[in-house]
């Protein structure tokens, strides 16, 4: 039994408008991507760490870096397409079956390690851990006509929470939801993360932890105002 880091770096970056992907951007002599994985190679309770990536894109500096600590594999077009190539190389390669894997967007440097213990702890009971924060804005549900964005209900805030990482389950139970996902010609929702997998494949509920300490994730240019 082992528990396994699916670390996320291969996205586009295409809202921050810059030629370098977000990834690879250097931040106070660190690239992006280094923040989150500093941050779990430092929890004790992790066994491995998969990194998604660009591996045509990733600096030499990087694989030279980590290439005793890590394993490296190559992301996917769409962010789910990268999450499922990770459990499938836990499962056909490494062949791992047992145990835990916390998903973790890269972009979400700050990620507090003692909210990544909480999700562990919370994992053993549930099996579907997420790490979320509530939502404070009141929040509007939208119909659009006609080019205009009109209210359609606002939903009662104490009920939501912003979904956040890591995403944390048991191996089996994920990857079983992803191979459910994969195996759709016609995809019957657009995975923008993996709770998403498990509540729609599976009878298994999801938990949330509620996050102590801010989890933003760099998504655009402003957002780099974070790192000051």
């Amino acid at each position: 039994m082992e528990n396994i880091a699916i670390l996320l770096a291969a996205g586009k970056s295409k809202r921050m408008g810059q030629k370098t992907k977000k990834q690879f951007m250097k931040i106070k002599n660190k690239y992006l991507l280094e923040y989150s994985l500093s941050t779990y190679l430092k929890l004790d309770f992790i066994d491995k760490i998969i990194l998604v990536t660009n591996l045509n894109s990733i600096p030499k500096t990087l694989i030279k870096k980590y290439a005793n600590k890590i394993i490296f594999i190559e992301g996917g077009i769409e962010r789910y397409r990268s999450v499922y190539n990770a459990l499938d190389f836990i499962d056909k390669i490494l062949d791992i079956h047992d145990g835990y894997v916390f998903i973790h967007d890269c972009a979400r440097c700050f990620t507090n390690p003692s909210d990544i213990r909480r999700v562990y702890k919370d994992l053993k009971k549930s099996k579907a851990q997420i790490l979320a924060s509530k939502v404070s804005d009141t929040i509007k549900i939208t119909n659009n006509k006609k080019k205009k964005i009109i209210i359609n209900s606002t939903p009662d805030r104490s009920t939501l929470f912003a979904a956040g990482t890591p995403q944390a389950f048991d191996i089996k139970l994920i990857t079983k939801s992803y191979e459910k996902y994969m195996m759709k010609k016609k995809k019957p929702f657009i995975a923008t993360d993996d709770a998403m997998m498990v509540e729609y494949f599976s009878n298994k509920k999801v938990h949330i932890t509620s996050a102590q300490f801010p989890n933003p994730k760099i998504t655009t240019k402003s957002d780099l105002i974070y790192f000051k």
